[in-house]
């Protein structure tokens, strides 16, 4: 029977204020995920561990559990607070998998308090699955690293965004007792083999057309960070961990390109 690896509610309960600072808590496959806080969990003795250097110049943690379907391996953080006016709730991921065996692995999940949740899965037809729909509510390419993002600007739906492009909206399950994040090999009862190469959760500010930098204004203290946002999208990513790179998509076509210096600059001078 497939179950998902977990908190129990009654055991430690991390409650979440509203009306906090914003906040980004990332994981980058540098180290292990416990020498960057995440607390671990593991049944089963845990899954093959190792790093992947990846074409991007960084690395990606593997996760194999496919020696066995009773191995869990997982990793959490306490959330700090719920978005005040303004501000949305996001998780951010950089995932390949390459191989699912049985019904649902891996996953990311964030709970979010009286907000409610959301669990996503992957799963062996290509699908990613909400765990509380029933369909699959989008495709992944199997083998192929790709950027994923949730987005809460309210409490009773999510945004799923592949690649930049919006390509899902559904429900939050709650309310939870529980405040946190956790990603990972998160079921019993499947097996798989996947690289992390980022991810983050937090509180941030909504997106801003021009706002590259992400300090809630708009000027040229944004230069350098549109720059890289046309050279290096990845890089940028990383540098600005929480950041919308939407924000440097300046005329709206849904990528970020030379179409958008003139706009841009025209933005700047305004």
């Amino acid at each position: 029977m497939l179950r998902i690896c977990v908190l129990l509610a009654g055991l430690v309960l991390g409650v979440m204020t509203a009306g906090a600072d914003q906040y980004w808590i990332a994981y980058e496959g540098t180290v292990y995920p416990w020498e960057q806080g995440w607390e671990r969990i593991v049944q089963a003795g845990g899954a093959d561990l190792s790093f992947e250097e990846v074409p991007e110049g960084d690395q990606a943690l593997v996760i194999n559990s496919l020696a066995s379907p009773s191995i869990c391996d997982s990793y959490y953080k306490y959330l700090p607070s719920l978005p005040s006016p303004g501000e949305v709730f996001r998780m951010d991921w950089r995932l390949r998998v390459d191989n699912v065996v049985g019904f649902a692995d891996p996953g990311i999940a964030a709970l979010l308090g009286p907000s409610g949740e959301v669990v996503l899965e992957y799963r062996a037809d290509a699908g990613i699955y909400s765990l509380y729909e029933c369909y699959p509510i989008a495709a992944y390419t199997m083998g192929k690293f790709q950027w994923y993002s949730v987005v809460l600007g309210d409490v009773d739906a999510y945004t799923l965004y592949i690649d930049g492009e919006m390509v899902h909206e559904g429900p939050l399950l709650g309310p939870s007792d529980v405040s946190y994040a956790q990603w990972g090999d998160l079921v019993t009862g499947a097996a798989s083999l996947a690289a992390w190469d980022y991810v983050g959760f937090g509180v941030v500010r909504g997106p801003q057309t021009g706002d590259v930098n992400c300090d809630g204004t708009v000027d040229f203290r944004d230069i350098n960070p549109f720059v890289q946002a046309l050279a290096d999208g990845n890089g940028y990513r990383d540098t600005y961990p929480g950041c919308w790179p939407e924000n440097a998509d300046i005329n709206s076509d849904g990528s970020v390109d030379f179409g958008d210096i003139n706009p841009f600059i025209e933005l700047l001078t305004s």
